[in-house]
């Protein structure tokens, strides 16, 4: 079973061979990607809550950099 994994917003180049950057596209088109996937892994807080609006699967890995 492959697995494909796409990367968002990331500068640095992907280490795993499957990874398909998307960081040209708009952010609408971003979020339709990551509607269609099975599930979600983010570090971002505005995606996040997309995805909880759609009731999608995910994972936010999150730092608290709030004063």
């Amino acid at each position: 079973m492959d697995y494909y994994i796409f990367q968002f917003g990331c500068i640095a180049e992907p280490k795993i061979k499957l990874t398909k950057r998307c960081n040209d596209l708009p952010y609408f088109e971003q979020i339709k990607i990551a509607l269609g996937c099975d599930f979600v892994i983010n570090t971002d807080s505005g995606s996040g809550l997309v995805m909880g609006a759609y009731e999608h699967p995910q994972i936010s890995l999150l730092t608290n950099h709030w004063p």
